[in-house]
C-alpha cells in the first residue's frame, strides 16, 4: 500500500532541495572563489541527477503564467492525492474548440473529442482528448486525468517535443479533471482569438481526421 502522505512530503522536500540548493551553492562558491572546478562539477552532477525533475517542475510553474490550466492538471497528477480538480472556466468557456462542438450539439448530448495542439494550444496542453456534457442550462467539460506510460505520447513545447511519461518521475495519481459553466447566446460570441500560431496553423491546414470538427465521438 502506498503511503501517500508520506510520498507528499519526499516531493515537497525535493522541489525545496531543487529550488533553493542551486543558489545557495553559487552563493557559496562565488564566496570562496571556488569558481572552475566545484562550479562545474556541482552544476552538472545537479542536472544529470535532478535533470526530469527540474524539467517538470519548470512546466508547472512557467505554466502557470501562460497556460493555468495544464500547469494545474500537471501539479495534482504529480503531487495531489487523486481527488477531483475542479478547474477555473474563465478560459475554457470561451475556448473555439469547446464552443464548435456546443454550437452542434443538442441538450442532453455527450461527446468526447480530440484536436491538433495548434487548433487551440491552451485547451490541448490541459485536456486533449476531453468529454463535453451539454446539459439544458450548462456545460460540463471532463478528462480523467492519466498520463502515457510508454513514452511514444508527445506534447510538443514549442519546437521542443516532451513525452509525457516524464511527469512519471514523481509518484503521480491519476483523478478527474473537470469544470462547470452556464452558458447562453452570448457565450457563443465570447470566443477567444487564435494566437498568431495557431491562426497560421487553422488558415493553412486541409482539414482532416485528427481536427476537432471530425475527431469526436458520441456518448450514450
Amino acid at each position: 500500500m502506498i503511503n501517500k502522505p508520506k510520498i507528499i512530503i519526499q516531493n515537497v522536500l525535493l522541489i525545496i532541495l531543487i529550488v533553493f540548493l542551486v543558489p545557495i551553492g553559487l552563493i557559496f562558491i562565488w564566496k570562496w572563489k571556488l569558481w572552475h572546478t566545484y562550479f562545474k562539477i556541482g552544476i552538472t552532477t545537479l542536472i544529470i541527477i535532478f535533470i526530469r525533475q527540474i524539467l517538470v517542475i519548470n512546466i508547472i510553474f512557467y505554466g502557470l503564467f501562460i497556460y493555468p490550466e495544464a500547469s494545474s492538471i500537471v501539479s495534482h497528477y504529480c503531487f495531489g492525492n487523486g481527488s477531483d480538480l475542479i478547474l477555473k472556466n474563465n478560459y475554457l468557456k470561451r475556448s473555439p474548440v469547446i464552443i464548435h462542438h456546443l454550437k452542434e450539439m443538442k441538450v442532453g448530448e455527450k461527446r468526447k473529442i480530440g484536436m491538433h495542439q495548434l487548433e487551440d494550444s491552451r485547451l490541448s496542453f490541459a485536456l486533449n482528448p476531453l468529454t463535453i456534457i451539454k446539459n439544458k442550462n450548462s456545460t460540463v467539460i471532463e478528462q480523467y486525468i492519466k498520463f502515457d506510460t510508454s513514452g511514444k505520447t508527445i506534447t510538443w513545447i514549442g519546437p521542443i517535443p516532451m513525452p509525457d511519461n516524464i511527469v512519471h518521475v514523481f509518484n503521480c495519481t491519476p483523478y478527474l479533471a473537470k469544470t462547470e459553466f452556464s452558458y447562453n447566446q452570448n457565450t457563443y460570441l465570447d470566443i477567444d482569438s487564435p494566437n498568431l500560431l495557431e491562426a497560421n496553423f487553422i488558415k493553412n491546414h486541409k482539414l482532416c481526421k485528427s481536427c476537432s470538427q471530425k475527431n469526436f465521438r458520441n456518448i450514450k
